[in-house]
């Protein structure tokens, strides 16, 4: 009976030390990403292009990651209000963002007072799609074509207005392009996103805008708005009529919008590799693709060392023009 009271007892005794054993390993179990609801921050109001993609990618992730995927929207500040909720984030993955080109690589030239750091507090994911622009007027500029706008803007004593989304966004930056090559006077008139700056544009508020395709698309074909052209490297499927600004004869006119994912520096790098993997299945998906096609969005999944090195290439090319 002692033999076997002390078999017992050793037995006991394994099993609590294999119980502690597990209990140890048992976080990272836990920490399964994700293990509770992930936040995707869109910093732009509702109904704009990364919005757009924003919920495309949800839907698809809340099913596939089991925990549900959400869009919080948080404009403002050149998209810089959103972006520094993900910079400051824990990081652990949970928290993503959908990160305008412009964040990355024009507003840390603009401004030196940024609330955080792009280059040290935000970590690439993926690069999503490429993000044609379309230089579009409303009622109060009488133009059909670039050279037309040109003139009629050096005849007015004032000059022409044009709406962006905020100071350093993508909008502000390709007029300023076309103003310093064409000489043309202009006022800047910011608002916090391109859906309220539209309004304004077909009430003959404000002459024009670099504006997103899937806000301004329906206006254009509805006759609301005329397109001049597309800030792009070739026409789009969903308007082929309009004509690139290279087309218009417009030298040195070279840009891109595009939307990427970023996530919080120091986010683990498997958590990392998983949301790449993950998000590049859904955006490489025909029927997603096509989705985004007829927003005039083109598919564009990568691996973040193609955003990274985007970002440089970008960075240095903006900062001659700035």
């Amino acid at each position: 009976m002692i033999n076997g009271s002390k078999g017992i007892q050793a037995g006991l005794l394994f099993t609590s030390l294999l119980g502690l054993a597990l209990m140890g390993s048992s976080p990272a179990l836990a920490d399964t990403f994700p293990n509770r609801t992930v936040r995707l921050i869109v910093p732009f109001p509702p109904g704009g292009t990364p919005d757009v993609i924003a919920r495309l990618m949800t839907d698809k992730l809340s099913v596939q990651w089991k925990q549900p995927v959400i869009v919080e929207n948080r404009p403002g500040a050149s998209s810089n209000i959103g972006s520094d909720i993900v910079a400051k984030a824990p990081r652990d993955g949970h928290a993503l963002l959908m990160v305008p080109n412009n964040v990355l690589t024009m507003n840390p030239l603009l401004s030196s007072k940024m609330p955080f750091n792009p280059s040290t507090d935000l970590v690439s994911v993926s690069m999503l799609g490429i993000t044609p622009f379309l230089l579009v007027t409303g009622p109060s500029l009488n133009v059909s074509n670039i050279k037309e706008l040109v003139a009629e803007a050096k005849r007015r004593p004032d000059g022409i207005t044009y709406a962006s989304s905020g100071v350093g966004s993508n909008q502000h930056m390709f007029a300023e392009m076309l103003r310093s090559l064409t000489g043309i006077p202009m006022t800047h008139v910011p608002y916090t996103g391109g859906p309220q700056s539209v309004l304004d544009i077909l009430g003959g508020r404000v002459d024009m805008q670099f504006g997103a395709v899937t806000t301004n698309l329906e206006h254009v074909r509805a006759g609301k708005l005329r397109a001049l052209a597309v800030v792009s490297q070739s026409r789009l499927a969903v308007l082929p009529d309009v004509p690139t600004v290279a087309e218009t004869g417009v030298e040195g006119f070279d840009a891109d919008g595009w939307i990427g994912l970023s996530a919080t520096a120091g986010t683990p790098q498997d958590v990392l590799a998983q949301i790449n993997r993950d998000v590049g299945e859904i955006m490489r998906d025909p029927k997603a693709v096509e989705t985004l096609a007829g927003f005039g969005i083109v598919a564009q999944p990568g691996p973040a060392a193609a955003m990274d090195e985007r970002i440089v290439r970008e960075r240095d090319a903006w900062r001659k023009v700035i």
